[in-house]
């Protein structure tokens, strides 16, 4: 009887026990790359006002605290917190809720002492390639140009964030070819920094950030007509493998212009290194820039809107002695070259001189 009895004086406790300890769960990604938040939301048994400390940390290979942060339970038991991942390394991850004397935690809870939560971190950061300058000169467009190894032609997603923190573009997919190759040109009307969010089916990729530095207003167009020769070059191009020009200037207003048949993108780099991009007739008029030159060597870079285009980029200039196909140009535009160098065209002046002389020869007896 005595035993019984004891029994049930044990089983009481027991159930004391259970009852009086508050239990907690917590939701969130167990694997997620660099750069996106860690968003824990939860739900529990335990009385609004009630506040927690969680602690994320590095487990692997030695113990290392990320952050500390409080949640308060609110209304109906739920609770949230956030914790930033941007530059942290991938690997093996901790959350942890630090036990609180007026709340005991029941054994079936969440990322508790004894039961820690592990978060995988991990850098998707190496899947995407941008090729377009991440620093560039205000022109009033925004080059997002770049390949995804993993996208194939499924799209990305970009989202673009202005200096003054506002979104200008997106969330929205764009076109991807079949290697994951993309490009995109966005309108902007201020320098400073742009931050582009990357994204897929998959989620976040990773960010990238763009300095635009510059005058925020027009460029004035030299007012005076440009005299002297026209000199040409030309070379096949397509947007992997850009045709590079240099341009042996002569002093006063200089008109580069490029070919028409093929929507080509023109990067004019001026004697100061300061770049301008232009694609605004399409392929039935010419792309044209004006400068005023003091005589020295300005850059070109030619190619197609279009990654599936290729053909024969030619460059006239007017009021320069010589433009040549330059490999070495490439380096103006943060690039490394696939165009053999080519010598220049003599001067059109040269040409029709040479054309009408042979003409006369001809007629000769």
């Amino acid at each position: 009887m005595k035993i019984i009895a004891y029994g049930v004086i044990l089983l009481s406790l027991a159930l004391v026990g259970t009852a009086s300890a508050y239990l907690i769960n917590c939701d969130c990604k167990t694997e997620l790359p660099v750069g996106e938040p860690l968003v824990i939301t939860g739900t529990s048994n335990l009385p609004p006002g009630a506040s927690f400390q969680m602690i994320f940390y590095k487990s692997k290979p030695s113990v290392r605290q990320i952050d500390q942060k409080t949640f308060t339970i609110q209304a109906g038991g739920i609770w949230s917190v956030t914790f930033e991942t941007t530059n942290l390394l991938a690997g093996e991850y901790n959350l942890q809720i630090i036990d609180n004397p007026k709340y005991p935690l029941g054994s079936a809870s969440d990322a508790t002492v004894s039961k820690p939560k592990t978060i995988r971190i991990i850098d998707r950061s190496t899947e995407l390639t941008i090729s377009s300058p991440q620093v560039q000169n205000f022109d009033g467009i925004l080059d997002i140009t770049g390949k995804g190894s993993l996208l194939g032609n499924r799209g990305v997603q970009i989202s673009v964030t202005a200096p003054s923190g506002s979104i200008i573009f997106g969330p929205t997919y764009i076109e991807t070819d079949s290697t994951g190759a993309f490009s995109q040109q966005i309108t902007i009307t201020e320098s400073g920094t742009y931050r582009v969010r990357f994204a897929d089916a998959n989620g976040y990729i990773t960010t990238y950030d763009f300095t635009i530095r510059g005058s925020t207003g027009p460029t004035a167009a030299p007012t005076s007509e440009p005299s002297g020769p026209v000199v040409t070059a030309s070379t096949p191009a397509s947007r992997a493998a850009p045709a590079y020009f240099a341009v042996d200037t002569r002093s006063g207003p200089v008109i580069i212009t490029t070919s028409v048949g093929i929507d080509w993108i023109m990067e004019v780099s001026d004697e100061d290194g300061a770049v301008q991009k232009v694609n605004a007739q399409g392929n039935v008029n010419p792309e044209q820039v004006q400068i005023t030159a003091r005589g020295g060597m300005v850059y070109v870079k030619m190619y197609p809107v279009m990654f599936t285009e290729e053909g024969t980029a030619t460059l006239s200039v007017r009021n320069a002695d010589s433009v040549t196909v330059s490999a070495a140009a490439a380096s103006y535009f943060g690039d490394i070259a696939t165009t053999p160098t080519q010598e220049s065209p003599l001067p059109l002046v040269l040409v029709i001189l040479a054309a009408g002389i042979a003409a006369i020869c001809r007629r000769q007896p």
